[in-house]
């Protein structure tokens, strides 16, 4: 009777949890905002009960290890490479600095020296889940600050890791510098072992498995039960061992497919975890913490993006690329919820600590989600007064362009504005491009093509791009609020010039054309017309005689090597 009374227990909270989430969704917030407060609301129902307890607790261990096992597979050496060292230098100081400033104002509120240190540590991290979700919905993932943030997010969480590996070391009660040694020669004779069999065994075991869905599924949750086991008889935690786990995997052609099939058991999972962080919030005097983890909250949003600033514009970047990074990260981690769980578990602070950063998780995380949608807005508000943060020297000196005439400007060099530039050249026409990306400009320059380093938003990239003089202005940019100060700039041009611009929903594709839009590019209506257009007359017999496969395989050959170069 207990039990099916848990179950039914588990079953309400879950629906209030999807209600919740629902809102939250409609608010444009995380949806584990939502799942923390549907605990906060049933938080004395879970604990009314040992046995339900006990039944949450074990499900939140899996969702966790879950969870960690999902970041190991995000971890990619490749990722790191590519901003690896203006990356760590920025990520590291940033990481340095608010641990610091954190554990200062901990004190200064009256949090003896532990506590205070776990909360320095915990405010340090920012949240990879929340920022990578929101990068994606600004489509901005690809971009240089996109790449910059979240390379630095994958540095923090490999930082994180090894603070849990720290913690691990106390879970026996003893805290020498032999314990520690001790520790540290056990990780790395682990890590050495799981080097090996990731590097000569895995590949070869999941490459027999590949072709069968179901045994690549359980081919990972028994590496991922097996090397957690492993890891807590090491003496460290499960969820260490799931996230080296993940790391073993992470590398291997099968990552995707992996990663695809264990992600709806980690969204159960974790919604549980999340859950019970909300609960234990419950049984804590909300009034006491609200002061503490305001103060904590406006620490993190201040001097998490200042930090990341200064550190990045020292290395060359500009304020607006430095800034955007700044704020994409100015909040509190999930994995910040998980040290403190874990310092919790080993006796080393109270609830109290773990109340007021989950408190604070809530408040920088809704601040920032609004802060990272309005972005440019807030930069332009701001720019005036960040000009500290103007690198004194640039990573790539902005080219003058040539007295071009009759010119194409074209902003933004995505995917869809490389196709734009070689379709464009292929027909003989003059073309600018306007781009804040290094790697971007350093690759036309090679190419001997006409570019600007920079936002088409600044005045001096606007004049030296030379828009009155141009046949067209096509932006491949989805930002709206930068698509719509471009449509006011040329508006107001004495000369008339047509503006193509890109919109990611048909609604914005129409206030667009009220502003003036001369032709708006929305793809995925235009990837309805083409398949539709596939699909018919003569383009339908040449898929059935083959020829639009040759065609095709040729067309997709050729992208690659534009893209590898």
């Amino acid at each position: 009777m207990e039990t099916s009374s848990a179950f039914f227990l588990i079953g309400i909270i879950i629906a209030l949890a999807a209600f919740l989430g629902a809102w939250a969704s409609f608010l444009k917030q995380p949806i584990f905002i939502a799942y923390i407060v549907a605990g906060l609301i049933a938080g004395r129902l879970i604990f009314g009960s040992a046995q339900n307890v006990e039944i949450f607790n074990l499900l939140r261990d899996l969702g966790l290890s879950f969870v960690l096992f999902l970041v190991g597979l995000d971890i990619r050496t490749k990722e790191l490479r590519r901003f690896g060292f203006p990356a760590f230098k920025a990520g590291l100081g940033q990481v340095l600095v608010t641990a610091v400033g954190g554990f200062l104002v901990a004190n200064l509120l009256g949090f003896g020296g532990t506590s205070a240190l776990y909360i320095g540590i915990a405010l340090a991290f920012s949240s990879t889940i929340v920022t990578v979700k929101l990068l994606l919905e600004k489509r901005d993932f690809d971009s240089l600050y996109g790449g910059l943030t979240v390379t630095m997010l994958l540095l923090q969480d490999l930082l994180a890791i090894f603070t849990l590996i720290f913690i691990s070391s106390f879970s026996a009660g003893s805290s020498s510098f032999l314990d520690i040694f001790i520790t540290a020669t056990v990780g790395a004779i682990f890590l050495g072992v799981g080097y090996f069999l990731n590097q000569n065994i895995l590949p070869y075991i999941f490459e027999r498995i590949a072709y069968h869905s179901e045994l690549l599924f359980i081919g990972a949750l028994a590496w991922l039960f097996i090397v957690a086991a492993a890891a807590s008889f090491a003496g460290f935690s499960i969820e260490i061992g799931a996230f080296l786990a993940g790391v073993g995997l992470a590398n291997l052609p099968q990552e995707h497919q992996i990663a695809a099939r264990v992600r709806p058991l980690r969204d159960f999972f974790i919604l549980i975890f999340f859950i019970l962080i909300g609960a234990r919030l419950a049984l804590v005097d909300i009034g006491s913490i609200i002061f503490p983890a305001v103060v904590l909250s406006l620490l993190v949003l201040l001097l998490k993006p200042l930090s990341t600033m200064f550190f990045l514009s020292r290395q060359g970047f500009q304020a607006r690329t430095s800034f955007l990074s700044g704020i994409s990260i100015a909040q509190v981690s999930e994995f910040s919820l998980v040290i403190l769980y874990l310092g919790q578990k080993v006796g080393q602070i109270s609830q109290e600590v773990v109340g007021v950063v989950t408190l604070s998780a809530l408040i920088t995380i809704a601040v920032s989600s609004y802060l990272v949608k309005n972005s440019n807005r807030v930069y332009r508000l701001l720019m005036k007064y960040l000009t500290f943060f103007e690198p004194k020297h640039r990573l790539v000196e902005p080219r003058k362009s040539s007295e071009l005439r009759e010119h194409f400007v074209l902003v933004g060099l995505g995917r869809l504005g490389w196709d734009i530039l070689k379709t464009l050249k292929k027909h003989g026409e003059k073309v600018l491009v306007v781009d804040f990306n290094p790697a971007v400009i350093e690759k036309l320059d090679e190419e001997g093509t006409d570019c600007l380093f920079g936002d088409i938003t600044d005045p001096e990239i606007q004049k030296g791009a030379n828009i009155s003089s141009a046949k067209m202005v096509i932006s491949t940019v989805f930002d709206p609020e930068d698509t719509e100060e471009l449509l006011d700039l040329v508006s107001k041009l004495e000369i008339k010039v047509p503006v193509v611009v890109t919109a990611a929903t048909e609604i914005k594709g129409i206030d667009f054309y009220k502003s003036g839009a001369s032709y708006v590019i929305v793809p995925r209506v235009i990837s309805s017309k083409v398949v539709s257009s596939l699909l018919s007359g003569e383009n339908l017999k040449e898929i059935v005689s083959g020829e639009a496969r040759i065609e095709q395989i040729e067309l997709l050959s050729d992208r690659i090597k534009d893209r590898t170069g």
